[in-house]
């Protein structure tokens, strides 16, 4: 343990997200934030070089550090990321899985597993069911929703190859969540994209809104150049060397935002609680008691899930793969050590410390903690710097949900259950 973990005191838990093979992927989504890593280890110019992988050495070495690093009592969660995870063949995962039984000692090993869908058949869905994998499956709505950005190299729509994979899974008895972006085209239509996700059968539901910046070059080779510039943040600054950028225009706004996630969740509450679960809507109640919910979005502080790429490189996070936030690499510094470290408990520390003054003195604050940091590059209403630019749809949000959030938390403290709230007339009437 180094001196940095010393200071910090005992080894708390972390996640990591591997990424197997890398940023290589069969599709070419336009929101894609991930493709550009692949420029942080292969040369833009002279030949092209084979798309990296983790190799066999690494993924024993990390499989062993990932399982000593975690706490006894807990079962050991791997997560398996992309890229595209599915582009490494089964062997692959098998040898994975002789690893996980032979360093864990009969501890309890999860595997989590996020693809794009297309590459799923009835054997990996054999592989997964027998070996309890958890599969994310991004689907983004109906057709025409999917399709507007979800296309494959060559330029083609992917969504019933995605649907195939739905069927799949559902008829080989495989696990899977559904993980959802919101960008501008899909946020329009909250209700046709849940009454859609609820009549393919899908009970477990994943956000992620889009909010991605690009710089100037970018936006002019994209024909972006109508997209508003936005001023970089300090951090932002400091981070791409750019004074001021452009919003993607397939990103959502604030007030798509706060459209979508209400009128989704009026769809939910209506007969729903209890049957489907959605992420953002089981983190708020979350909130609402006082525990910590199951998103790092929301959560007060940052820092305990770390993204480690095909060499072996750590950094703080899957939305922070820059150099500046390189923790290190496996082969010559431990996973422990490095999610431990000051810099790694100092990047985790930086959401909270923060926060904007609009922030602070916010009734929600408690259930948004400021939302993810890569998000706060907006002004506040008396014209902080660093403050989140979904604000206003969040807080859209959080007002819409507050009563039957406190219906549901008196429900839970009562010992019933919180779809109770379904048969009790609530007024929003704040």
């Amino acid at each position: 343990m180094d001196q940095d973990t010393i200071l910090l005191g005992e080894k708390r838990p972390f996640h990591i997200m591997a990424k197997a093979a890398g940023a290589e992927c069969n599709m070419r989504c336009d929101y894609c934030y991930y493709l550009e890593k692949d420029k942080l280890y292969r040369p833009s110019k002279g030949p092209r070089q084979p798309s990296p992988r983790l190799s066999d050495e690494l993924l024993e070495l990390y499989i062993r550090q990932y399982i000593e690093a975690q706490p006894r009592q807990a079962p050991v969660v791997f997560t398996w990321h992309g890229g595209e995870a599915l582009i490494r063949p089964r062997s692959f995962y098998q040898r994975a899985l002789e690893l996980q039984q032979r360093y864990g000692q009969g501890r309890r090993i999860e595997n989590t597993l996020q693809t794009n869908g297309l590459l799923v058949n009835e054997d990996w869905c054999r592989f997964f069911r027998d070996h309890d994998f958890l599969i994310g499956l991004s689907l983004d709505g109906y057709q025409e929703q999917h399709d507007a950005y979800r296309r494959t190299v060559g330029g083609l729509p992917t969504f019933e190859r995605v649907m195939r994979a739905v069927d799949l899974m559902q008829r080989l008895g495989v696990e899977f969540n559904i993980l959802s972006t919101v960008n501008t085209h899909n946020a329009d239509d909250p209700e046709g994209y849940y009454r859609f996700m609820k009549g393919i059968g899908v009970r477990y539901i994943q956000f992620t809104p889009i909010v991605e910046r690009i710089d100037e070059s970018c936006a002019r080779k994209a024909n972006f150049v109508e997209a508003p510039y936005i001023h970089a943040s300090a951090e932002s600054r400091e981070m791409n060397g750019l004074e001021r950028v452009r919003l993607a225009p397939y990103s959502i706004t604030p007030e798509q935002w706060g459209s979508f996630t209400t009128g989704v969740f009026d769809e939910w509450i209506r007969e729903d609680v209890g049957e489907v679960f959605v992420q953002l809507f089981d983190s708020t109640l979350a909130g609402w008691m006082g525990v910590e919910p199951g998103v790092c979005t929301l959560g007060k502080v940052c820092g305990h899930a770390g993204v480690m790429e095909h060499n072996g490189d750590v950094y703080s996070c899957d939305h922070y793969v820059y150099p500046r936030y390189l923790l290190g690499n496996i082969r010559q510094r431990s996973l422990s050590e490095m999610m431990n470290s000051s810099e790694q408990y100092r990047f985790g520390r930086a959401k909270l410390e923060g926060l904007t003054k609009q922030c602070l003195e916010c009734e929600y604050l408690f259930a948004c903690n400021g939302e993810c940091p890569k998000n706060r590059f907006a002004q506040s209403s008396d014209g902080e710097w660093g403050h989140n630019y979904l604000c206003s749809g969040y807080y859209r949000f959080w007002s819409h949900v507050a009563p039957y959030m406190d219906y549901m938390k008196q429900c839970l403290l009562q010992g019933l259950p919180a779809s109770q709230v379904m048969r009790a007339h609530i007024s929003r009437d704040q």
